[in-house]
């Protein structure tokens, strides 16, 4: 629209009434129209051919998102010269469109195909590489897409329905989609420190050979890498090199928890999402409609039924989210309760299990404490190590919960493991009790000579301080509660690292400089063990854990090389081998 005056005889008699613009300038006119109404889709109501036309770009323009390019799609222009080719110039707005849409059969002419909109269209192999859907476990999960460097949502979204959340790995979400699997591994290579990123290059050569060789895992991405970069180029990367935080956030998987109706209850890239409840996002009615259903108080005997690993909340006849049932043991009874976290309800029941046992069996567990009591002897020597009443409580500890914290479900199996356990709970605290008396002794037996020593150096502070030191590694090595930590296998080795410490502070004392000498060949090794269990503190696979402690037993063998070599190691260790397991260890998640 433009704004004209009206005169008369010279008299202006309307000043700025608006008139169209067409009316001046046909073709100027349909060229904005084109642009602003047409391309940029600036109308009221769009007409069909547009609705059609714009439901094509956007599926056209997801491809842009999943390969992260924006030259797949003609541009604004493009579309532009497209109108303009097919319309006349007197069309210059709705009313001219509708118009001449209706003279004839015109419409099927603005009806954009394929070839209109693509300039680069991806090869299939290529969007092969960004699936639709991903597989976790067992299941498929659409995938969503989004390029748009900066926003919350860019890169690859995978949508879970929160039922199925707390099953999934968040190792096996590490590797995005293979689209994006080669950017993600170049970015980490090149975020390395330069001492292991110049032994990896050319880094695009290096890649090519990762992507085509090393297998996809269930484990993490990281550890994964780690892992075949030292078996296929021999260079040791520990996990701490790698960069984590430091990567753009579409390297990062995001996902989505969806709630009962497809609704987003929550996302982001923190991948302990899974396992958080969703539950209290449903309706307060179907939980509670559960709880009263399921939830007991005061347990004192099975008598409520099988359990499930899981229940799921139903909301309008659809499986929504789980709940967990299980055992709860608190001050005030054992209750019957649902959790909505795995890892915690499963916990819970294991102990509400054993407190159900020692109520069922109480007459039994009361006879059995009696056979538990420690010869006089023993007794005695209980002394550095809270007593004997102390040490028949961890007795009693350790066989308890190793017949009774078990994740039993049904009243079957809660009574077979009655009539096994009278036959089977003496035997076993025999042999508890049997790999225990040597630790108990060979303790008393070296604290007794290192009381000895002190008072033998008072006047060497060196010497009373390198005994000090001793002592403490002994109590680190065998704490009060030793009977409850260690495995009967293990306890068997024990007596006789108790026995290296011994003899080492017997001939420190004699020959101090020798084992400051043989200390310092200990000391990195010492050193790396306190850095790895520091780091466990933070996220670290079953597999981590399981290698700290075997490296943790292995250097208790190291020591007995180093400072008692007659009482001889059960397995070969050496300094070489020690490395070798720390760089192990160091690669791991």
């Amino acid at each position: 629209m433009v704004r004209e005056q009206v005169s008369l005889f010279g008299l202006i008699i309307l000043d700025g009434r608006p008139v169209p613009y067409g009316r001046i300038d046909s073709r100027h006119a349909s060229d904005i129209f084109i642009r602003k109404a047409l391309v940029e889709g600036d109308m009221r109501q769009p007409l069909a051919f547009m609705a059609r036309n714009q439901q094509m770009i956007d599926e056209l323009r997801s491809l842009e998102d999943k390969v992260r390019r924006r030259d797949v799609m003609v541009s604004d222009e493009d579309l532009f010269l497209f109108y303009r080719d097919r319309l006349p110039s007197n069309v210059f707005d709705v009313r001219s469109l509708k118009q001449w849409l209706d003279t004839r059969d015109h419409e099927a002419s603005l009806h954009m195909g394929k070839a209109d909109l693509l300039r680069k269209p991806p090869e299939d192999d290529e969007l092969a590489m960004f699936p639709d859907t991903l597989t976790l476990g067992d299941k498929a999960f659409s995938c969503h897409y989004r390029y748009d460097p900066g926003k919350s949502d860019d890169g690859v979204t995978v949508r879970i329905p929160g039922i199925d959340a707390p099953n999934l790995s968040p190792d096996s979400l590490d590797w995005l989609v293979p689209g994006l699997l080669r950017e993600k591994i170049t970015a980490m290579i090149r975020g390395l420190p330069k001492a292991y990123r110049k032994r990896l290059v050319p880094i695009n050569d290096t890649v090519d050979r990762i992507l085509s060789e090393m297998p996809r895992t269930e484990t993490a991405l990281m550890g994964q890498l780690g892992r075949f970069i030292y078996e296929r180029f021999n260079i040791d990367i520990p996990s701490s090199a790698w960069p984590d935080e430091g990567l753009p956030e579409h390297l990062r998987m995001r996902i989505s928890i969806l709630g009962p109706a497809g609704q987003e209850l929550r996302a982001g890239r923190d991948l302990s999402m899974l396992q958080q409840s969703g539950a209290s996002a449903l309706d307060s009615s179907e939980l509670k409609a559960l709880r009263s259903k399921w939830e007991r108080e005061s347990v004192v005997e099975w008598d409520f039924g099988d359990l499930p690993e899981e229940i799921p909340v139903v909301l309008n006849d659809t499986p929504t989210w789980m709940v967990y049932p299980g055992l709860e043991n608190t001050e005030t009874g054992i209750h019957l309760r649902l959790f909505q976290n795995p890892v915690q309800a499963m916990a819970s029941h294991r102990a509400g299990v054993a407190a159900l046992f020692e109520i069922h069996l109480a007459g039994d567990l009361k006879h059995f404490r009696r056979q538990l009591t420690l010869s006089t002897s023993t007794a005695r020597q209980c002394a550095y190590l809270g007593g004997a009443a102390h040490i028949e409580e961890s007795l009693y500890l350790r066989v308890t919960r190793s017949f009774f914290h078990k994740n039993i479900r049904t009243e079957n199996a809660f009574l077979a493991q009655v009539v096994s356990s009278r036959s089977e709970l003496f035997p076993m605290g025999q042999r508890i009790s049997a790999a225990a008396g040597p630790v108990i002794q060979s303790v008393f037996q070296v604290r007794t000579a290192l009381l000895e020593m002190v008072q033998t150096v008072a006047h060497r502070p060196l010497l009373k301080d390198f005994l000090g030191d001793i002592h403490q590694e002994l109590e680190k090595l065998v704490p009060s509660n030793f009977i409850e930590l260690y495995a009967v296998d293990r306890m068997r080795h024990l007596a006789r690292y108790v026995r290296a410490l011994g003899i080492r502070a017997r001939r420190g004392v004699d020959h101090y400089e020798k084992d400051r000498v043989r200390a310092e060949t200990l000391r990195p090794f010492s050193e790396k063990l306190t850095e790895m269990l520091v780091a466990l503190k933070t996220r670290a696979s079953d597999e981590k854990k399981q290698a700290v402690e075997e490296f943790f037993w292995l250097l208790e063998e190291y020591k007995v090389s180093l400072f008692a070599q007659e009482l001889r190691t059960a397995v070969p260790v050496s300094r070489k081998r020690l490395e070798k397991k720390a760089a192990e260890i160091e690669r791991m998640i």
